[in-house]
C-alpha cells in the first residue's frame, strides 16, 4: 500500500525541449508519454499473503505537459536576472508536482538542447529528488546515441532525479515520415516500440518502488506533498 488515496490522482509530466510544436522532439516526448501513462494505469498482478497472487488497482494519472519554448524569455530572466515571473513559477510548480517526468530534448551539437539545459537550470535544488525520469532525445544520426546517457542522464543525477536505465534515442531512420509530407506531424517507425515501451516498464518499477521506501518509513511521499518551490539565482 502507498497511503495514498486511489481518489486522487498523480501526476505525469512531460517537458518537451525542442522548439517547435510540430517537431521531432514533441512527437517523441508524445510517444513516450503515451507508453509510460498506459504503463503507469495497468493493474497488475502482485503476491498475495498466502503466496496466491491478486490484481493490485493501479493509480490514477493525469498528464501535465510543460512546452519549455512557450516559457523561454520568463525563465532566461530567471536565471539572468532573478525575475520571478508567473511563467518561471508555471513551470517551477509543474515539476514539483510530478509523480514521474518525462524530458524530451534534441539532439544540437552533442549535447541537449539550451532550453533543456535552462529548465534544468531554473529548477531550484530538490525540485526533482527522488523523481523517476524517461530521458528522449530525437537526433538525426546515431552516431549520438549515447548523449541521453552521457549528458542528460548526469545532469539529471546532479539534480537528485532517478533517470531509468533506458533512454530513448530516435535517430533519422526511426522515423516514418517528417513533418513536411505529413499533416499530422512526424511518426515514429515500429521499430523503436519495444524501447520506448522497456523505458515505461522502468518508469513504473521506479515508481513503485520510490513508493514502497517512503512508505515502509511512515514518511509522506515528497513528490505528492512537496511544498512549492521558490526561485533562487545563484551568486556565482
Amino acid at each position: 500500500m502507498t497511503g495514498l488515496s486511489l481518489a486522487t490522482p498523480r501526476t505525469l509530466v512531460v517537458v518537451d525541449a525542442g522548439h517547435h510544436s510540430h517537431s521531432r522532439t514533441a512527437a517523441l516526448a508524445t510517444a513516450v508519454a503515451g507508453a509510460a501513462l498506459a504503463a503507469l494505469t495497468r493493474p497488475s498482478a502482485v503476491e498475495g499473503t498466502a503466496g496466491g497472487r491478486h490484481t493490485h488497482r493501479a493509480d490514477r494519472w493525469v498528464v501535465s505537459r510543460v512546452d519549455v519554448r512557450d516559457h523561454g524569455h520568463d525563465l532566461l530572466d530567471a536565471l539572468v536576472r532573478g525575475h520571478d515571473s508567473a511563467g518561471a513559477r508555471e513551470v517551477v510548480h509543474a515539476t514539483c508536482r510530478a509523480a514521474a517526468l518525462v524530458l524530451a530534448t534534441p539532439c544540437h551539437n552533442a549535447s541537449m538542447s539550451a532550453l533543456a539545459k535552462l529548465y534544468l537550470d531554473v529548477l531550484p535544488r530538490g525540485t526533482l529528488e527522488h523523481l523517476p525520469v524517461v530521458m528522449a532525445v530525437a537526433g538525426s544520426s546515431t552516431r549520438h546515441t549515447l548523449v541521453g546517457d552521457l549528458v542528460v542522464r548526469p545532469a539529471l543525477s546532479l539534480h537528485g532525479a532517478l533517470p531509468v536505465p533506458t533512454c530513448v534515442y530516435a535517430a533519422d531512420a526511426d522515423w516514418v515520415t517528417g513533418p513536411s509530407h505529413n499533416s499530422v506531424g512526424p511518426q515514429l517507425d515500429s521499430a523503436i516500440t519495444p524501447r520506448v515501451t522497456q523505458a515505461a516498464r522502468e518508469l513504473t518499477w521506479a515508481v513503485s518502488q520510490s513508493q514502497r521506501t517512503i512508505g515502509s518509513v511512515g514518511r509522506p511521499n515528497s513528490r505528492t506533498a512537496r511544498k512549492p518551490a521558490t526561485l533562487t539565482v545563484s551568486g556565482l
